[in-house]
């Protein structure tokens, strides 16, 4: 039986990152963030991982990294 991080890693691999912006009309990659603008107005943010140990201080840096680039983008109006 394949045990549940077995299985998280074989989605990560094949559904996470690139495969989900495969579709977009631009991607940008800011450290461990894939930030994607898809067609029409929505733009979508991605990652794989953040890293062995991530801190606080480094997530809040790639969150003001995202606000920054959706700041950047006025014409998204929609961004998951």
């Amino acid at each position: 039986m394949v045990d549940l991080m077995t299985l998280r890693a074989i989605y990560d691999d094949q559904l996470r990152t690139d495969a989900e912006v495969r579709s977009a009309v631009h991607v940008d990659r800011i450290g461990a963030l894939l930030l994607a603008e898809m067609t029409g107005t929505r733009g979508f943010i991605t990652y794989r991982d953040l890293g062995p140990e991530p801190t606080a201080q480094s997530v809040r840096e790639l969150v003001a990294h995202a606000s920054a680039w959706i700041a950047a983008h006025p014409d998204l109006t929609e961004v998951e």
